[in-house]
This record gives C-alpha cells, sequence and structure tokens, in this order.
C-alpha cells in the first residue's frame, strides 16, 4: 500500500488514517499527505511492531499502522488494540473520561472504526486478488 485511507468520523468531524504497509512508505505516505519531512521520519515503531497507534499533535493527525494487510485472527486482535489506544486519546482530547457515563461513546466508537478498518481490509485482498488473476 502506498496510500493512507482516510476514516472520516463524522460526529467528531475529524479523520483516522489507517496504512497497510511499511514503515518507509507510510512516511512517505505521510509526506504526499502534507506533513512535514522531519515530523514524518517521527513515526518510527520498532522493527517487530505488529501495529502501532500514534497521534502527530501538531498536525493534528490520528495515523494507526500495521505492516501489512492482516491476514490471521491474531492481526486482528492488533488491530483491536491498537483502536483502543486511539479510542482512548481521540475521546480524551475532547473531554471524555472512560467511566461508566461515558462507556457507551468509547464503545460506539471502537465498534464504528473498527468496522470501517475491516471493510477496508476487505477491498485490499479484493483488489490484491483481481491483480493475482491477471
Amino acid at each position: 500500500m502506498t496510500e493512507l485511507h482516510k476514516i472520516h468520523i463524522p460526529i467528531y468531524k475529524d479523520i483516522l488514517f489507517v496504512f497497510l504497509g511499511t514503515v518507509k512508505d507510510c512516511q512517505q505516505a505521510l509526506i504526499k499527505n502534507g506533513m512535514c519531512e522531519e515530523e514524518a521520519q517521527c513515526f518510527k515503531p520498532s522493527e517487530t511492531a505488529q501495529g502501532f497507534f500514534i497521534y502527530f499533535e501538531k498536525d493534528g493527525i490520528y495515523l494507526l499502522w500495521m505492516p501489512e494487510i492482516p491476514e490471521k485472527i491474531a492481526h486482528y486482535g492488533v488491530i483491536v488494540h491498537e483502536i483502543f489506544h486511539f479510542v482512548y486519546r481521540f475521546l480524551a482530547e475532547r473531554g471524555l473520561v472512560m467511566n461508566d457515563s461515558s462507556e457507551e461513546a468509547y464503545t460506539y466508537l471502537a465498534e464504528y472504526v473498527f468496522d470501517e478498518i475491516d471493510n477496508y481490509i476487505v477491498q485490499q485482498r479484493e483488489k490484491e486478488d483481481k491483480q493475482k488473476q491477471k
């Protein structure tokens, strides 16, 4: 993958970027999206990371990254893990502390983001399958 996928979160008028691919390709996609090179180079998950969430406060960019298109159920566990990091940070930035009163806001946002990422993964797999058939 070489493009950032945008998940629009309409109720908050914000975006979560998702990238499935190498760190270097992700950095290039961030630059292509308008981030300065120096800031994009700050994105450096460990070589063994199976997924990563980062908030670039200076640019207001939320990014969920995975090194490849998920294939196994364990990869989906990583997605859920990173989504929770995103949801926690995203809603905390808006003043929603996680407690009994805000639990539904957290769970609905997590569900929405998971569904959107899963739809994106399905689309990417279909593209790969079509390319293999050619």
